[in-house]
């Protein structure tokens, strides 16, 4: 897998087309708001992808991202999100996400990475998303 860091204006090309292929959303790109997209690709096409937001020097927060269909439910998933991961890690001290309690399987992948459930957030006083969270310097075995 290859890492690349996209700007907001690089990513506006691509958001509308990943977001639609990764969770069937219609979404303009007008609605982005983040600081950057980081897109793993293999040596022929795009695989997974994270925006990111940048809470302060430290901290990071990976807002939106997904598996591609040609790697979507398989081995590469799991390590493509290692790569995005492994890479916010080894840049900042504190980084977090939102998951939404029913996706089980994105749960399982954030925990293998070492994100730990920090709290809980309603929307509409129905949907329950879990706020997962890794701090750098954390004793290894409580992580």
């Amino acid at each position: 897998f290859n890492l690349e860091r996209l700007d907001p204006k690089q990513w506006s090309e691509l958001s509308a087309s990943a977001h639609k292929v990764s969770f069937g959303w219609d979404r303009d790109p007008a609605q982005d708001r983040n600081n950057y997209a980081l897109l793993v690709h293999n040596d022929k096409e795009p695989c997974a992808y994270a925006t990111v937001i940048e809470l302060d020097a430290e901290s990071a927060y990976m807002q939106h991202g997904g598996a591609m269909p040609n790697i979507a439910k398989g081995v590469y998933t799991v390590k493509a999100y290692m790569t995005l991961v492994n890479h916010l890690k080894s840049r900042y001290n504190v980084i977090s996400t939102k998951i939404q309690n029913t996706h089980s399987s994105m749960l399982r992948m954030a925990l293998a990475a070492g994100l730990e459930i920090s709290g809980l957030d309603v929307v509409d006083g129905q949907d329950i998303f879990l706020i997962l969270s890794w701090r750098k310097g954390k004793p290894e075995e409580e992580q």
